[in-house]
């Protein structure tokens, strides 16, 4: 897995990763890895209506937001509604932004826009390509006061800077002065070498 390197004075930053595998025509297995090590699964079941949690293991609310925000998404390109039975997590509300023919700045600033939208606790699924893009949203996003969650890979990607991929992102509570609380933000993003 590939280090998302990032231009700010500390060092780089890495972020997990999100995959679904399709073990059946039913059946997903989702799995969350950080710098190669798996940190968090989730299995689902596809039913008539519903796209149903059927256990779920993270290690902390990131993580299980991830899931869970993938498992939004994975509901959503299926045409039916998730469901996580029995979770203390409610299931998260996810916007969809596709930013993969745009390059940047544009794309730090209309992912900027789109998060100044939503309410508190949303999710926003940005959609990115281009090795530039992948690195400096991101870092945008921390640094504005939100918590890019994870890149959501797609079926042929093995590194999110292959291709496009999926930043999810946590929109945080707006403060009076502007600002955005930033509590859970970054927990995955650790310094890198500098």
């Amino acid at each position: 897995m590939r280090r998302l390197r990032h231009g700010c004075a500390g060092g780089g930053m890495t972020f997990p990763q999100v995959r679904t595998e399709w073990v059946s025509r039913t059946d997903a297995r989702l799995s969350i890895e950080h710098e190669g090590l798996l940190i968090g699964t989730a299995h689902a079941s596809l039913l008539d209506d519903r796209l149903e949690l059927t256990m779920l293991w993270a290690p902390d609310e990131n993580a299980t937001t991830a899931l869970l925000g993938v498992l939004a998404l994975e509901a959503d390109a299926h045409g039916v509604l998730p469901v996580a039975v029995g979770m203390k997590s409610p299931m998260v509300p996810v916007n969809r932004l596709d930013l993969s023919r745009d390059r940047c700045p544009m794309t730090w600033v209309k992912t900027r826009l789109a998060l100044e939208t939503l309410e508190q606790g949303t999710l926003l699924a940005v959609t990115l390509s281009g090795e530039e893009s992948q690195r400096d949203v991101p870092r945008s996003v921390a640094e504005a006061g939100h918590s890019p969650l994870a890149f959501v890979l797609d079926k042929t990607s093995t590194t999110s800077l292959n291709g496009s991929a999926t930043l999810l992102i946590l929109k945080e509570k707006e403060l009076p002065d502007g600002h955005h609380s930033n509590s859970r933000a970054v927990a995955f993003a650790h310094s890198g070498q500098e």
